[in-house]
């Protein structure tokens, strides 16, 4: 979510619209906050954190990072953006020094950790090193349409076909 949905009362509202149309459990969506969306109210994460969404800090650690987002919002998730992993894997130990301090204090906040970027074997290492939960990035996958997904996720590797 940008700084213009963030900044609207209706948000909320629309998401419990569309959810209830689609008949999608709110629990199973993910709303990423990134941290250029500079806040001026938590309220519209606290709504959707009502109605059970997940709240994800995208890009920890780029531009207007500051420590005040992890503690004034209530997120579940962190991910850290992917040049501190570059950087780190690149041999820069002040990089890896921030890494390794960012997922321990996203931890110590009792988020999710989601490390980005990842495209080599060295790279998910050292966010398995890390303790991350999770990584993202080209190594594992491909960004795809979302009907390419759908047939994805449908897959059913016993049988060799496509369910539902």
């Amino acid at each position: 979510l940008g700084a213009m949905a963030l900044r609207s009362d209706d948000v909320a509202r629309l998401v419990a619209g569309q959810t209830d149309r689609l008949d999608l459990d709110p629990q199973a969506l993910v709303f990423e906050i990134s941290e250029a969306a500079r806040l001026t109210t938590v309220q519209p994460v606290e709504q959707l954190r009502g109605l059970g969404v997940r709240v994800a800090l995208d890009d920890l650690g780029l531009e207007y990072s500051n420590l005040d987002r992890l503690v004034e919002v209530d997120a579940d998730i962190a991910k850290i953006e992917r040049s501190w992993l570059v950087a780190a894997t690149s041999g820069d130990s002040r990089a890896s020094s921030a890494i390794r301090h960012l997922v321990g204090l996203s931890h110590e906040f009792g988020l999710e950790v989601i490390i980005e970027g990842v495209e080599t074997t060295e790279q998910l290492e050292l966010a398995r090193a890390l303790e991350a939960e999770r990584v993202q990035g080209y190594l594992l996958g491909r960004p795809v349409a979302a009907d390419v997904f759908v047939t994805i996720a449908r897959y059913d590797v016993r049988n060799g076909a496509v369910v539902g």
